[in-house]
């Protein structure tokens, strides 16, 4: 391979890195707004066991489903990338509905 080939891989490489994201940090977040949001409104305390986060459209929604133990219906909190301040709990699930996530992470105890 030519020097040029090699350079140009290694940058790509490297962009490609820089560019990747777990969105770990943005779900810890978006969870911990929605824990106190379910505490405010919904009189509920939820931790991650039983619940479900999910990224949506590489970031720009996440959302966050969890069941308390005395109702029988989900409970499902959208948030939208907001660039100025992170991410804002949007009203209905319409930015999420269709749409499969790009990325899923769910503690489940039976």
């Amino acid at each position: 391979m030519s020097k040029q080939v090699i350079i140009f891989l290694f940058v790509a490489l490297l962009f490609l890195a820089a560019c990747r994201s777990d969105y770990e940090k943005e779900m810890e977040e978006v969870f911990s707004t929605e824990k106190n949001y379910a505490e405010k409104v919904y009189e509920i305390k939820i931790d991650e066991v039983n619940s479900e986060i999910a990224v949506y459209k590489f970031g720009k929604f996440i959302s966050i489903t969890y069941k308390p133990v005395e109702e029988n219906e989900e409970i499902v909190g959208v948030y939208k990338r907001n660039h100025e301040s992170g991410y804002d709990r949007m009203d209905d699930e319409s930015g999420i509905n269709g749409n499969e996530p790009v990325i899923r992470k769910a503690i489940l105890i039976d």
